[in-house]
């Protein structure tokens, strides 16, 4: 498993959690991602010979841990900048905005991942390795 590749790669996604932060790119977002599966696809199929499913699952999951990251942590910045995306949620008085960031923040990994590493895996398909 390639861990430097991994990081590297999951590293934009940082700077998409603190952009989202102070602007809201909610109409883009969907396409800004999709692109960087591809980028991501491309990297893991030419850098990796073996388990690139694995390595695309992790990299989506790592990226979506780097962005709830950025949000939470500027958690008050991102909710005044995105009010739009919560306007329509209503939760219980026990689960706080924070708690449901979290748990979306789960799903959205597994689905990340899941399309990363399917990405990956059909690009090791079309694209040769690096010789080594």
């Amino acid at each position: 498993m390639n861990w430097n590749l991994i990081v590297k790669l999951s590293l934009p996604a940082l700077i998409i959690g603190v952009v989202s932060a102070y602007v809201n790119i909610a109409g883009i977002e969907t396409w800004i991602w999709l692109a960087l599966y591809v980028v991501w696809a491309y990297f893991i199929a030419k850098q990796t010979t073996s388990r690139r499913f694995a390595h695309g699952f992790l990299t989506g999951v790592s990226a979506t841990i780097l962005v709830t990251i950025a949000h939470l942590l500027m958690f008050d910045t991102y909710i005044a900048t995105n009010t739009e995306s919560y306007k329509d949620v209503h939760l219980p008085k026990e689960i706080s905005v924070k708690t449901f960031i979290i748990m979306m923040s789960v799903v959205i990994a597994i689905g990340a991942g899941l399309l990363s590493g399917l990405l990956a895996f059909l690009a090791g398909f079309i694209i040769k390795p690096n010789k080594e």
